[in-house]
């Protein structure tokens, strides 16, 4: 009878862990996907013609605004090599012939927790671009962001404002 109820217990107690691992793991999507719902990761500094044209900055302005981009792109460019490597080493995995689940986990882990490594960077010199722009061209530019930060893939390139061509 002993062995009966601890037979019991065991498959209660699987049964609770199968059924809240799922929502825990849900949750923890959840509050993963909206750490960036209100500033999704885009672009700091819009593309060139966007400067010109539209915020019409002037020539020290654009200088500030190129020499911004250079230090952006020199503090973001390691972490998008280490990107590029986790993908790389994630591509790799999944095309041999017995891909290793845990490992595949790790680097889908791994490659998540880097892109919000990135956009984080990438946004903490929101406020050195926002700097730049006179009171008049700050408003033109806040109401015009957001078709500047609608979600999109992250992907390798520059977000320092110059066009890619």
């Amino acid at each position: 009878m002993l062995k009966n109820t601890n037979i019991l217990r065991g498959l209660l107690a699987l049964i609770l862990l199968t059924s809240t691992v799922p929502l825990v793991w849900a949750q923890a999507e959840e509050e993963l996907d909206s750490m960036f719902d209100d500033r999704p990761c885009c672009r700091v500094i819009p593309p060139r013609r966007v400067l010109t044209q539209v915020l019409e900055l002037d020539d020290a302005q654009l200088e500030q605004v190129a020499a911004l981009a250079q230090e952006i792109a020199a503090t973001v460019g390691p972490l998008r090599e280490e990107l590029r490597m986790l993908i790389d080493d994630l591509k790799a995995e999944l095309g041999s012939a017995d891909p290793d689940p845990c490992l595949v986990g790790d680097l889908v882990i791994a490659i998540r927790n880097l892109k919000i490594e990135i956009c984080r960077t990438v946004h903490s010199f929101e406020g050195d671009f926002n700097a730049i722009l006179t009171p008049e061209q700050l408003e033109k530019w806040l109401e015009i962001k957001p078709h500047f930060c609608k979600r999109r893939k992250h992907r390798g390139g520059n977000d320092g404002g110059e066009d890619r061509g």
